[in-house]
């Protein structure tokens, strides 16, 4: 799968559209990584980061935050994240994977705001 500037190749403007889509632009993503991650204590060592993204999409926001991470704490992140374009989601799973294979990923399918309802 191949990436476009407004997300994964397979997505049309008209999918987009239709679902409210909207990725992240790559300037974007690495302006608010860098005040994310500087904003971060991380001198406190903690035992692990937890990221949640209740939107991955094609996962250019996960992507540039955990560019950013110091190698100490990316081996410890955990990051949990929803979508529910399957498309976007599969291409954010297989770019991530592939890019940080030492950190836990768990990536669902679903609708992050109605998550808690089925509980």
């Amino acid at each position: 799968m191949t990436y476009a500037k407004n997300g994964p190749s397979t997505s049309t403007a008209a999918q987009r559209k239709a679902t409210g889509a909207h990725y992240t632009p790559q300037d974007l993503a690495a302006f608010l990584a860098s005040q994310i991650v500087g904003a971060l204590h991380l001198d406190d060592k903690p035992k692990s980061i937890r990221i949640l993204d209740p939107a991955v999409g094609d996962g250019e926001l996960l992507n540039a935050l955990l560019s950013e991470l110091p190698a100490s704490v990316l081996r410890r992140a955990i990051v949990d994240g929803f979508d529910t374009d399957s498309v976007a989601l599969s291409a954010a799973i297989e770019r991530l994977s592939r890019t940080f294979p030492a950190v836990s990923f768990s990536l669902s399918n679903a609708d992050f705001l109605a998550v808690g309802e089925k509980h």
